[in-house]
């Protein structure tokens, strides 16, 4: 077991392996990792049976970190025993200074040492819509009324993903240290990445012919993945972001979808994303730091 460059992952081999696996995610697949870090390499098994990617931040000696626009990562595919995965761990302190990997669901909890809790929240979109809306709760009703008595226009609309970037930047994401410049140039390679692919949508809603909220939405694999979102002060008047989840929903069920909310730990979004009956999972992070490599 070694761990190997970018170069060397055969990319057909890699991406069959993350679109089978039981825990299906867009952040393991190669154009999302080529597109949301400078540098990556990966653990893999006999024949691409189960792959384990292995972003790297730049240093002397390395360190593996999880980028900001990847929710969950760890190792990918069908049965890495528990055995497999402590030989990985091993190969990560042998090799870098410290780890933080946020794990992806199927990562089973008894093999982590002191892990962070994390929740995302889920969607089955496989009932029938009106099935769908009996679930949303009283704030999610009354903000889509609000919309439809505002006379809010939804469209799918490719051609504004960087005008909406431009919305989260110049509101909420001023308010965010973190985000600076090559955050905003991964969120649009990522989009973009998927857009040619056809694995991506831009959904926005219009209030008198001007953007007042949208949501970049990557497609693959039958999960809708929740992936960039834009809103201004108008659109929380309007309820907009509310009636653009429920149009995506209607346009989305009764087929065997899962729609990925990505989030969240902060309560507010995690309160709205819930007011449309979402079902609330776990995943796990892990920090460890070495001195320094074996």
């Amino acid at each position: 077991m070694r761990i190997i460059d970018r170069s060397e992952i055969n990319d057909q081999k890699w991406n069959a392996c993350i679109l089978e696996a039981p825990v299906f995610r867009h952040y393991a697949l190669t154009y999302f990792l080529d597109a949301s870090t400078e540098v990556w390499k990966a653990i893999i098994s006999d024949d691409y049976k189960w792959v384990w990617p292995i972003p790297i931040k730049k240093s002397i000696v390395g360190k593996v970190y999880q980028p900001l626009l990847s929710q969950q990562l760890g190792p990918f595919g069908i049965g890495i025993s528990k055995k497999e995965f402590d030989e990985c761990s091993a190969l990560l302190k042998k090799n870098f200074w410290g780890s933080n990997i946020k794990y992806n669901e199927g990562v089973n909890a008894d093999w982590l040492t002191d892990p962070i809790y994390h929740t995302n929240v889920d969607l089955d979109l496989s009932e029938p819509f009106e099935s769908l809306e009996a679930g949303f709760n009283r704030n999610a009703r009354t903000n889509i009324n609000k919309a439809k008595n505002s006379s809010l226009e939804i469209l799918k609309k490719q051609s504004v993903t960087s005008q909406l970037i431009t919305m989260f930047r110049q509101g909420r994401g001023s308010e965010i240290n973190v985000l600076d410049d090559a955050f905003y140039e991964h969120v649009e390679s990522i989009y973009n990445a998927f857009d040619s692919k056809g694995e991506a949508e831009t959904w926005v809603a219009l209030y008198k012919g001007e953007i007042v909220a949208g949501i970049l939405l990557l497609t693959t694999n039958k999960r809708l993945l929740n992936f960039f979102t834009a809103s201004n002060d108008l659109a929380r008047k309007t309820g907009a972001m509310h009636f653009l989840m429920a149009a995506i929903f209607a346009e989305y069920a009764g087929g065997k979808y899962m729609f990925d909310f990505e989030g969240s730990n902060d309560k507010n979004l995690a309160y709205f994303y819930k007011s449309f009956g979402g079902e609330e999972n776990v995943y796990l992070q892990v920090y460890k730091k070495w001195n320094i490599p074996l």
